[in-house]
């Protein structure tokens, strides 16, 4: 039985087809994947990921916050951010959020949240606080945060609802999840958070800043991730 052999890189005029092996594409997008969109044809598309990165804040060094422009778009509706850690450059930090509008703060006195934390102390006593709204500028989202470089300060995730999303069935933006840090008065006592808040206004938002009512961002690692909903 004779052999014939075809080569390819010279043989084949254009792409190859899929039902020849290939995949029909001349080339791809950098990042995305290759998905089939029939039972012959495949292409470059980047919502197979259901998490995909739409911003990020990083720093070895102090700064005054740790802010994310443009990481909220029409994209999506629904957002992950991924706090990596936040370490502050003193004791008793309170963790504080706002939202963006464009490059500005969202700055209206009427945050509405409700953000709690409970540890354990020595001689096994539970305390809980509540950090509530009441006509500020911004979210309150953790209690007395140690200056511990080992643990590197706040840990935890937040979802976002809507952002960029305006109408009557969804005005305002949401935002919920919580995480941990070591208690400034407690060294060995982790303390857990957790809480929602919503948005004083009902514009549209662009991005995120994350700040210490006390101190400066030692370092951080913060990252935003679209959702992709099927």
């Amino acid at each position: 039985m004779s052999k014939t052999t075809i080569p390819l890189g010279t043989g084949v005029t254009g792409t190859l087809g899929v039902s020849n092996g290939g995949t029909g594409l001349a080339s791809g997008t950098t990042n995305q994947f290759l998905k089939f969109t029939g039972s012959t044809t495949l292409a470059s598309a980047a919502d197979n990921a259901v998490f995909v990165q739409t911003g990020k804040s990083t720093s070895t060094t102090a700064v005054t916050a740790a802010t994310i422009d443009n990481c909220f778009s029409t994209s999506y509706n629904n957002y992950l951010i991924m706090v990596e850690y936040m370490l502050p450059a003193g004791d008793n930090a309170e963790m504080r959020m706002r939202f963006r509008d464009g490059s500005s703060d969202e700055t209206d006195t009427d945050y509405r949240y409700q953000f709690r934390t409970h540890r354990r102390e020595a001689g096994n006593t539970n305390i809980v606080s509540a950090e509530t709204s009441g006509n500020k500028d911004h979210a309150a989202l953790t209690h007395e945060i140690k200056d511990d470089t080992v643990n590197r300060g706040v840990h935890g995730n937040f979802f976002v609802s809507m952002p960029r999303t305006v109408s009557s069935n969804a005005s305002h933006t949401y935002m919920w999840g919580g995480g941990g840090y070591l208690n400034t008065n407690e060294t060995a006592a982790v303390e857990m958070f957790n809480g929602c808040l919503v948005s004083p206004e009902t514009d549209e938002y662009e991005g995120v800043k994350f700040f210490f009512d006390s101190s400066n961002v030692q370092n951080h690692l913060i990252v935003v991730y679209g959702i992709t909903v099927t």
